[in-house]
């Protein structure tokens, strides 16, 4: 009798502790996914997902036939793992003549063993690239001498017709930032007000002298801003000038006309015309 006591007692207590257990888990399905989802799902995210910058290429200056005058091409960033370079002199005999690149500076680069990479040269072009590769592949002592090289996709400027219109066309610096003319003044130049989100302008500032009683002043200049837009297929022009502003600095770089952009948004309303989406 005692014996059977005992045997529903303990059935009993392992039924208690099943049904405690079954309970628990609906309990925490709820809290996972109701009290703690969002929580869990953000350090989710951050623990799969990394942030990083996607540089867009740099877009083509077309002529009015709609031939290039400026494009950007594949390029390549050379770079070498330190660590991985046994020989850092042999390494710079072999690589710094291809790069054109200074030899005793490659050298110290290579000896800062405390980084993982070190940039060698930007903007190689891809000729440059595919020999140094072509080279490796047919010398196996070359290859294993370099070893912890590293190519990485970049992007240049290429000037189709040479000095033609350099002054107007400008240059970029190597990250394609434009430093001057038509690469650097509506998108962040004297022209940087005839920008219109969604379109491409094209455009140049000027500054002219004033003639004050026969003579040309040095104080007092006409501002000129001329644009052009859409950039893939002109539809409209607009000229503004600023004669002697009453400002500071009259010049049209540095006046930073307000109109140009106002002018050309005009037809965008009438005419409906289509524009680009964003680049990411």
């Amino acid at each position: 009798m005692r014996s059977e006591i005992l045997i529903r007692q303990r059935i009993w207590k392992l039924m208690i502790v099943l049904v405690a257990l079954f309970g628990a888990i609906p309990v925490r399905i709820v809290s996972l996914t109701v009290i703690q989802g969002e929580e869990l799902t953000a350090r989710g995210v951050r623990r799969w997902t990394q942030e990083g910058k996607v540089s867009a290429q740099r877009g083509s200056i077309l002529d009015s036939r709609g031939d290039p005058l400026v494009m950007s091409t594949t390029a390549y960033i050379v770079s070498a793992n330190p660590r991985a370079v046994a020989d850092e002199e042999a390494f710079a005999d072999a690589l710094a003549p291809l790069l054109k690149v200074d030899r005793d500076l490659m050298i110290r680069r290579l000896g800062n063993k405390a980084y993982a990479s070190v940039q060698l040269k930007r903007q190689v072009p891809r000729e440059t690239v595919d020999a140094i590769r072509a080279l490796r592949a047919q010398d196996d002592a070359l290859d294993q001498l370099l070893q912890g090289l590293a190519f990485s996709e970049d992007s240049r400027r290429v000037y189709l017709n040479g000095a033609f219109l350099s002054q107007v066309l400008g240059l970029t610096n190597v990250d394609s930032v434009g430093q001057s003319g038509l690469e650097q003044v509506v998108a962040a130049g004297g022209g940087h007000n005839a920008y219109i989100e969604g379109y491409r302008v094209g455009g140049k500032t000027g500054t002219a002298p004033v003639d004050i009683d026969g003579k040309v002043s040095t104080a007092v200049h006409i501002g000129s801003f001329i644009g052009f837009a859409p950039v893939e297929n002109p539809r409209f022009a607009v000229l503004v000038t600023v004669n002697a502003a009453d400002v500071p600095v009259d010049y049209g770089g540095t006046r930073r006309l307000p109109s140009p952009g106002r002018s050309l948004r005009i037809p965008w309303n009438t005419w409906a015309i289509p524009g680009r989406a964003r680049t990411v």
